[in-house]
């Protein structure tokens, strides 16, 4: 028997409340559906604009996000500046509608800004036969599995890589959210640098 056994890896998972948008949210909601969406069928419908945030009426919004992103990093105690919001988009669920798991290749960090009840946002441990090229009875456990209600205003961030999805809306009015992703500028060790200002 193992004389300490330590739980390596955590994944870090942070919510926030914003301001900006608990005080905004039937005006956001109002923008949103002043976009083109782009139908996806049972997983509901996204803004075909990827850059939704850039818009000036999300100025005072994105800052806030961003001082949470920083406050998130500061967290991760990852070597990275100037990180940037580098695409944003909004998706749309009615009744029954879904998000099947993903995750972001394409990201450092997500955020996900709930506007709306309903569907909760759904995270997935690593599955064991990612960790050790095995399948194992544990990978039935519910524990792998941990829930984030709905809840207007607030928004949740994640390291891009960790799987998530949103179970079927169960409400009849529609669920709204907000979604983008992030990219660090500069980054890295002194042997492994990058610096994206000088590309």
């Amino acid at each position: 028997m193992a004389d300490n056994i330590a739980n390596l890896f955590p994944i870090p998972i942070c919510g926030y409340k914003l301001k900006s948008v608990e005080n905004n949210v039937n005006k956001i909601i109002e923008n949103i559906k002043s976009y083109e969406n782009y139908n996806a069928g049972e997983t509901g419908s996204f803004s075909e604009n990827q850059n939704i945030l850039e818009s000036e009426f999300y100025k005072e919004i994105k800052k806030e996000i961003l001082e949470c992103v920083y406050d998130y990093k500061s967290y991760l105690k990852h070597p990275v500046q100037d990180i940037k919001i580098v695409s944003s988009w909004s998706n749309t669920l009615s009744k029954e509608q879904y998000i099947q798991p993903h995750s972001h290749s394409n990201s450092y960090i997500c955020g996900v800004i709930h506007l709306s009840e309903g569907g909760d946002l759904l995270f997935r441990k690593p599955d064991i036969v990612d960790l050790f090229n095995i399948v194992s009875e544990y990978e039935q456990h519910d524990d792998l599995l941990f829930r984030i209600p709905a809840i207007p205003g607030q928004l949740v961030l994640f390291p891009s890589k960790t799987t998530h999805s949103v179970i079927p809306h169960n409400l009849e009015t529609e669920r709204y959210s907000l979604a983008f992703n992030t990219w660090p500028m500069k980054y890295g060790v002194k042997t492994g640098y990058v610096n994206l200002h000088n590309a």
